[in-house]
């Protein structure tokens, strides 16, 4: 159902009419993320500055009309879906780099700005921003800070909160948070830069963002092992942390995960290899190789029957994208792909990748699983078909297990993703009734309608009409 009229004239007379969507086949496209599951949003508004969203959105929140933030939709956990009558405020054309300052170490960028750019921008001055989500092609600044997104280099760098100094959000009221500052050292008052990083969206609209810069490291050098058996693989990344070679990168594959990335990448893995393992170290030049080698000592005696070694200097960026890269590489395979995101302990790593394969088999769903080792987190993917209501019971039944096995053990229900829709209802198998009420108020202190992103935890307001899983049309 369209806004009424009255309203989308006040919306458009703000953005252009050609950058206020609400005909159904403009809007499909926005009722997607990756997350498997379509909703139709009343409207789609593509701002072009932030001065746009400072005018329409109090207009929407005077009115009543549920929000959600977009940049790029490559979200995993249905984190930026509009329920019914809800409108999508679109940021993915708000890309600009506002300012740059190399020898502060920072820059200030539009929400939509490309993280892959940001990286490139950094690199060009000597520099380095580590949040690298696998899909770092196509993710914005706004989605990692939504989600605080972190993949591969967090074991050594930390997440993207670690690289955000500050933000300025447009409030319901239209009102400007300017939070943070230029400075890493600053607490002045409550972190409220850092609520907002993994925030998903649910307490206002993130314009801008100054991202944190380090020195780009001398010297990088990559491990690259196979290993006959899967929980080989497994072990050898536990068994690299405790020989305290600091590694920045430490990340594992299963045999099925192996297989699509060699066949879509050809790292030239051996025939029949259960699991692999690829390692990244940075420092001085000479500190990285004498590392790397140490790292494939302990891989050899930890049974690699394959190792190959990137010294500083040789490239193995074919290999890290290949890693990246591992979801598209799986979703050839199966009409759909679930990207699990679900957190460890690390001593328990090689005996959840255990549990996850028996699981499978008990659930009868296959998996392909693939891992940020060195954090204890885990993406088991369901390779499944959503057509098929059978198939949807067993995938609901192994992320249930899933994520009951993780909190058993004190982990985490997402790591990266965020709760999305997908994950909002677990959120209380891991948080307990006092925590969710606290994080209720803190909710409505900032957005007391409920309206942003209202589907999702800690508000879940507002169902979408006619939710679609993918591959299942409602007649």
């Amino acid at each position: 159902m369209p806004l009424p009229e009255q309203l989308a004239n006040q919306v458009r007379d703000i953005v252009g009419r050609e950058r206020y969507l609400d005909s159904p086949t403009d809007t499909a496209s926005y009722g997607y993320n990756s997350f498997p599951l379509h909703t139709e949003p009343a409207a789609v508004v593509l701002f072009e500055d932030r001065a746009q969203i400072e005018r329409v959105v109090p207009i929407l929140y005077a009115a009543n009309v549920p929000m959600v933030i977009r940049g790029s939709g490559t979200n995993l956990a249905g984190n930026a879906l509009a329920p019914t009558g809800g409108v999508v405020l679109s940021l993915e054309r708000m890309k600009k780099v506002l300012e740059i300052d190399p020898v502060s170490l920072f820059a200030r960028v539009e929400a939509g700005a490309n993280v892959k750019a940001i990286q490139e921008l950094a690199a060009s001055h000597g520099l380095l921003f580590p949040p690298n989500p696998g899909n770092v092609d196509a993710v914005t600044v706004g989605g990692i800070i939504g989600c605080n997104s972190s993949g591969d280099l967090a074991l050594g760098y930390g997440g993207t909160r670690d690289f955000v100094l500050g933000m300025e959000v447009v409030t319901g009221e239209g009102q400007v948070l300017k939070l943070g500052s230029r400075v890493r050292k600053d607490v002045t008052g409550y972190d409220l830069v850092r609520l907002f990083c993994g925030c998903e969206g649910t307490l206002g609209v993130v314009v801008e963002a100054t991202v944190r810069f380090i020195n780009k490291p001398e010297g990088e050098a990559s491990v690259l092992a196979a290993f006959p058996e899967q929980q080989q693989g497994a072990e050898a990344a536990l068994a690299l942390l405790g020989a305290k070679l600091a590694p920045v990168a430490l990340e594992y594959m299963d045999a099925p995960t192996t297989q699509a990335v060699e066949a879509a990448f050809k790292l030239g893995f051996p025939t029949g290899t259960g699991s692999s393992v690829l390692v990244k170290f940075h420092g001085s030049a000479e500190g990285v190789d004498s590392s790397a080698k140490r790292c494939a000592a302990v891989f050899e005696r930890a049974g690699a029957s394959w190792t190959r070694l990137a010294l500083d200097g040789e490239p193995a960026e074919h290999v890290w994208r290949a890693r990246h890269l591992a979801y598209p590489a799986l979703a050839r395979n199966c009409p759909t792909l679930y990207g699990e995101d679900i957190v460890v302990p690390i001593r328990h790593f090689p005996a959840t990748v255990a549990r996850f394969h028996e699981l499978a088999i008990e659930c009868g769903v296959p998996i392909a699983l693939f891992a940020h080792a060195g954090d204890g987190h885990l993406h088991p993917c369901l390779l499944t078909n959503d057509a098929d209501p059978a198939q949807r019971e067993r995938s609901d039944r192994f992320i249930d297990a899933a994520v009951r096995h993780a909190l058993a053990l004190g982990g985490a229900i997402t790591g990266e993703h965020g709760l999305g829709v997908h994950k909002t209802p677990y959120a209380h198998l891991q948080l307990g009734d006092h925590e969710r009420a606290a994080m209720k108020r803190i909710k409505l202190a900032f957005d007391p309608k409920g309206l942003f992103n209202p589907m999702i935890f800690p508000v879940t307001g507002h169902p979408p009409n006619n939710p679609r899983r993918k591959g299942i049309e409602i007649v």
